[in-house]
């Protein structure tokens, strides 16, 4: 391990706080976001256990979220339909539904985690896009469907998919082990703020092949660093610490994979999703790789292209869809 004198390292000391290289390391300290997070998931607990008339009286407190819930998250029907208090009773009374509710009480008895996350990620948020309206944050319980979504000015977190990686009933019922992997609270801010980043920056498809996929994951990515900067990389792509380091220490040789098999400008959807989807490992690379590979190796191009860009900022990088333009401008090389 290289080292270094004592008199440089005490220069480093004094003057590591004057300024950072980082682009992403702002000062948000002024920056005013507030956070509304409505625990719809408690809400609705608390009406059922006491009577039908309390839960229809939901639609009133929650006008938006509440038809959206029981049509589309539980499937149950609106409230105005005549069956619509037996399809809810049977979910409620669902051992897994009320497993995960008793299991929710425990992990998120407070608010207090959340609203620390999300404010500094909103934070960030206001930073770059001032005008921009903080959502309503919304939590839930679907049955284990959803994670997290956007829908206008909402998002909606699904509790019941951040019980953690040790929680037993995932296995049982049938989750891969990969997904498991990232079903813990830590990702309850990276989902949001990728959600977040899918619903603004929509992917451009005119020119739909590997390249321009690998990069526009590789925004969503970057776009998610800018607004949680103190975050471990890791955590945000969702590898663990085997993962981080294998990718790592082959960056060449992923990359000297797609030039020499020429994948960069394949268009076949089969074979650009076995690159930029979720699984165990991504497939023509190697069994200790992780998923979505080509994400990550995206991601690199993004932050070379910004680095080597300094004038671009992270707006003029969100609402650029040109692909090919950031891949040549990004001079990106890891070889």
């Amino acid at each position: 391990m290289k080292t270094y004198p004592i008199l440089i390292s005490l220069m480093v000391l004094i003057f590591s706080g004057c300024g950072s290289s980082d682009p992403l390391d702002v000062d948000v300290s002024d920056i005013e976001a507030e956070v509304k997070i409505n625990r719809f998931d408690r809400d609705l607990l608390d009406a059922y256990k006491k009577s039908d008339s309390e839960v229809i009286k939901l639609g009133e407190k929650y006008p938006e979220f509440f038809e959206m819930f029981n049509i589309n998250l539980i499937s149950v029907g609106p409230s105005s339909d005549s069956g619509y208090l037996v399809r809810l009773h049977d979910f409620m009374e669902y051992p897994m539904t009320k497993e995960a509710y008793k299991a929710i009480s425990k992990i998120y008895y407070t608010d207090d985690y959340l609203e620390t996350k999300l404010t500094d990620a909103f934070k960030h948020y206001k930073y770059y896009w001032p005008d921009k309206p903080i959502p309503e944050i919304y939590t839930y319980v679907s049955g284990f469907n959803l994670s997290a979504f956007t829908s206008g000015n909402m998002i909606g977190i699904g509790l019941d998919r951040y019980l953690g990686k040790d929680y037993e009933v995932y296995k049982s019922m049938g989750i891969p082990a990969f997904t498991i992997a990232n079903m813990h609270k830590d990702k309850i801010v990276p989902d949001a703020m990728q959600a977040i980043a899918y619903k603004e920056f929509p992917f451009n498809d005119s020119i739909d092949n590997l390249i321009s996929n690998m990069i526009y994951e590789g925004k969503i990515l970057y776009f998610v660093e800018a607004m949680m900067p103190d975050e471990p990389e890791n955590l945000i792509i969702g590898y663990n610490e085997e993962q981080w380091e294998w990718i790592n220490a082959s960056e060449d040789d992923m990359w000297s994979y797609l030039l020499d098999y020429k994948q960069l400008f394949i268009t076949d959807m089969m074979t650009i999703k076995k690159y930029v989807g979720e699984g165990p490992f991504t497939i023509n690379f190697s069994k200790e790789s992780p998923g979505k590979a080509g994400v990550w190796i995206g991601w690199q191009i993004v932050k070379s292209y910004m680095k080597n860009n300094e004038s671009v900022t992270l707006q003029d990088l969100m609402e650029d869809d040109d692909y090919q333009s950031i891949l040549q401008l990004s001079k990106y090389d890891p070889l």
